[in-house]
C-alpha cells in the first residue's frame, strides 16, 4: 500500500472509529465523525476548512503533509481528551460564527495546537 493510502486509512480510522468510540465511552461533547473532522481541519487551516480545500470529501484532497498533521492532531485529541478537544472545538466554532457574521475572527493567542508531524 502506498504511503498516501496508509495515511488516508489511518486518518479515517481515527475520525470514524477511534475518536467516536472514545467519545461515546467517556461522554464527550462531540461524538460524531464529521464533527471531529471539522474540529481538526478547521484548526489546521485556521478557519473553515472548505475555504482551503478544493474538493470533497476533504480527506481525498489533503496532501501527505496535511494528512500527517491531521493524524497528529487526532492522536493528540485521543491522548489529551476533552481539555484539548473542547478548546479546539470552541476555536472552530468561533471562526465559523465570525465568518457567518462577516466580522474578523477572534485573535488566536494560543500556542501551536498540534505537534509537528514526524517523518
Amino acid at each position: 500500500m502506498k504511503t498516501e493510502d496508509t495515511l488516508r486509512t489511518r486518518y479515517l480510522t481515527l475520525m470514524r472509529q477511534d475518536l467516536p468510540r472514545r467519545a461515546a465511552e467517556e461522554n464527550w461533547v462531540i461524538r460524531f465523525d464529521h464533527c471531529f473532522m471539522r474540529v481538526v481541519l478547521d484548526n489546521m487551516f485556521g478557519g473553515r476548512w472548505y475555504e482551503h480545500i478544493s474538493g470533497r470529501p476533504a480527506y481525498k484532497h489533503l496532501s501527505i503533509e496535511q494528512l500527517k498533521e491531521a493524524i497528529a492532531a487526532a492522536e493528540a485529541i485521543l491522548e489529551q481528551g476533552p481539555p484539548l478537544l473542547n478548546r479546539l472545538n470552541a476555536q472552530s466554532l468561533a471562526w465559523r460564527r465570525a465568518a457567518t457574521r462577516q466580522v474578523p475572527a477572534p485573535p488566536d493567542n494560543t500556542e501551536p495546537l498540534f505537534p509537528e508531524p514526524e517523518g
